[in-house]
């Protein structure tokens, strides 16, 4: 079996979406009540929804890129919304994505979307590499991913973070 047909079989009712986090600076009301109920169920203690916005908006902006990602959820009236917030460094060539869990995403939200980030970076005509870069606790899951998305590299650097050794993947995108 291909990755792509690995992959049309993960996707199979619904692919992942990568869509900005804000359109021209704001952030869309729907998205606001999805952030707050994340932070609130998290524990947090700000009951202002705009406070909390407004907090969330400075911690994105050490990003040069921030997204949303979008996949199925039982947790959404209309089957499918955010499960992750995607920041990102970019230079004009290399992107480097992080990603952050919102609470309700379950394993197979985490595989899928990952599996749609690397897959939005690897047509992206803006990026001519994406750099994913990991500890050793992730690791095999990258190595697995290989499976669905042409990642390539596990490439370690030993003790390149100050939690251990980092490991480096990396997915070619459409730049030229």
């Amino acid at each position: 079996m291909t990755p792509k047909d690995r992959r049309n079989r993960l996707f199979k009712d619904f692919k992942p979406v990568v869509r900005p986090l804000a359109v021209n600076g704001e952030i869309d009301p729907d998205d606001q009540k999805y952030l707050y109920a994340a932070y609130k169920e998290q524990g947090g203690e700000l009951d202002d929804p705009q406070e909390v916005i407004a907090n969330m908006i400075t911690m994105m902006a050490e990003f040069d890129l921030a997204f949303f990602v979008d996949d199925q959820s039982k947790s959404f009236k209309k089957g499918h919304g955010p499960v992750g917030i995607v920041g990102a460094m970019y230079n004009g060539w290399e992107f480097q994505p992080h990603v952050t869990w919102l609470p309700w995403a379950n394993k197979m939200n985490k595989l899928r979307a990952v599996v749609g980030i690397l897959m939005y970076c690897r047509y992206n005509k803006d990026a001519g590499i994406s750099i994913i870069k990991t500890l050793e606790d992730d690791r095999q899951f990258f190595k697995k991913l290989k499976k669905y998305a042409p990642i390539y590299g596990d490439y370690k650097i030993p003790h390149g973070d100050h939690r251990g050794d980092q490991y480096i993947f990396y997915v070619r995108g459409k730049k030229e």
